[in-house]
């Protein structure tokens, strides 16, 4: 189960105060709310079998019990201490079956010693009560039995990497457990301690985050060519056909990089500073070759004049990498399909481009938060282009068909359009492509980060 160490560091034990006493369980990290608070999930039975609210302890840590029920649903809601690198586990609404899945809990190694493990499984038949009551959540079908101390393991979708369930019964000394689908948490969550998007600071660069899921990508085919018709752009037509494309979750950055935050990376690398144009365009944002340096005045523009292999340099050293062309479309236009990222009405007073009057690169987040995507994403229309890690292959987009090839040549996928262009180059769907060893003035980048690059 290489990659998911990242999992196993969302996870926590749940033990009593009282050292003699042998119960305990599993707990997992579910977010922060906006107060900052961390929240962890667990089964109500755990937390009686530890000796109660008051004795419960979530890594060592005392807890405050949010919410807590016995019977069906048997779901606990504990605020604790989390380390603040720790990433959520997004808890997911779907109750599609036959899923293969992962748990991930705690057993006993010795007297005092608990290890996390993982165990693969498949989402089974569904199960609708127990106890006799209704509650959603299947039986999970496993080759191995499941410890004791797996109850209130998260039950992750194996794809998405969203937990769909919560271990809970069954664990009577054969193979397989039942699971209370996670979406029961979310019905049931307490309406004051709501959930943050959860966000990343790494190397004084932002992440918002992309929940795992399905979204519409590109556009309907007779839209696509009218729209190269009329507007006289061919590649308009490569947006079709639309077709619904499932990704996992991931980390975007908010921003696109900064000068200043490209600064850092060549200072610390030793990396090359970005490339030098000999035009009055280029010149405006060009470096100085020998100090190595941006102009003064531009540390919050986004970094231009850089190259998509030296744009993954820079995600290299961040420790993350640049997004799919497909992550980068879901990031601007959210799950509901918008034309630019706050909605489906054009508006020149939320983005750089030519119809706002802009006549040059600005500062990224100008127009923020009101013209950010669903997601806190902001910059996604205008100011510059930004590279994908994709070939500009036909639709429909598959990350298997070669088109993520990194080690290959040839045109990579930019998004967003620019400064100079119109509404229609700011859509969402829109697709352009630079030579990877271009370095235009009107090309930046964000970097992407999946939870198991953490």
């Amino acid at each position: 189960m290489a990659g998911w160490s990242w999992l196993q560091r969302s996870v926590f034990l749940v033990t009593g105060a009282d050292p003699d006493r042998a119960d305990f369980g599993t707990a997992f990290f579910a977010g922060r709310d906006a107060q900052g608070r961390a929240y962890v999930v667990t089964c109500a039975h755990v937390v009686e079998n530890v000796g109660g609210p008051e004795a419960v302890r979530v890594g060592g840590h005392p807890v405050q019990v949010v919410r807590t029920a016995d019977g069906a649903d048997d779901i606990a809601v504990l605020q604790t201490e989390v380390p603040p690198e720790t990433l959520p586990l997004e808890l997911g609404r779907r109750r599609a079956g036959a899923k293969t899945c992962t748990i991930v809990g705690y057993r006993k190694i010795s007297r005092d010693v608990h290890q996390t493990r993982l165990i693969e499984g498949t989402l089974g038949a569904a199960v609708l009560s127990t106890a006799g009551h209704r509650v959603a959540g299947w039986h999970i079908d496993t080759q191995e039995t499941v410890p004791k101390g797996f109850s209130g393991s998260p039950v992750v979708d194996t794809v998405s990497g969203e937990v769909v369930g919560i271990a809970s019964l069954g664990f009577s000394g054969s193979p397989g457990a039942v699971a209370i689908a996670a979406s029961e948490a979310l019905h049931r969550w307490p309406a004051d301690r709501r959930l943050e998007p959860p966000r990343l600071r790494v190397k004084g660069v932002d992440f918002v985050y992309v929940p795992a899921g399905s979204f519409a990508m590109g556009t309907h085919r007779q839209r696509a060519e009218d729209l190269a018709r009329e507007r006289g752009r061919p590649e308009f037509a490569a947006e079709a056909p639309r077709t619904e494309v499932e990704l996992p979750a991931f980390y975007i950055a908010r921003f696109p990089v900064t000068n200043e935050q490209f600064q850092q990376f060549v200072d610390e690398s030793g990396d090359a500073a970005p490339s030098v144009r000999h035009d009055p365009w280029s010149s405006r944002y060009a470096w100085d070759q020998d100090s190595r340096r941006f102009r003064a005045g531009l540390e919050r523009h986004p970094v231009t004049l850089v190259s998509w292999a030296h744009a993954r340099r820079y995600c290299d050293w961040l420790g993350a990498r640049l997004p799919t062309e497909a992550e980068w479309e879901k990031a601007a236009r959210g799950a509901d399909g918008r034309t630019w990222p706050w909605g489906d009405e054009w508006r020149a007073d939320l983005c750089a481009n030519a119809e706002g009057g802009s006549d040059g690169l600005t500062p990224v987040g100008s127009w923020s938060p009101q013209g950010d995507s669903a997601y806190g994403a902001a910059d996604m229309a205008g100011n510059v282009w930004e590279w994908c890690s994709s070939f500009c292959d036909p639709y429909p987009y598959r990350s298997d068909d070669g088109r993520e090839d990194l080690g290959a040549e040839g045109h990579r996928v930019i998004r967003g359009g620019a400064f100079e262009q119109d509404r229609f180059m700011a859509r969402c769907a829109t697709r352009n492509t630079a030579r990877q060893d271009d370095f235009g003035f009107t090309i930046g980048f964000r970097p992407a980060l999946s939870p198991s690059d953490e």
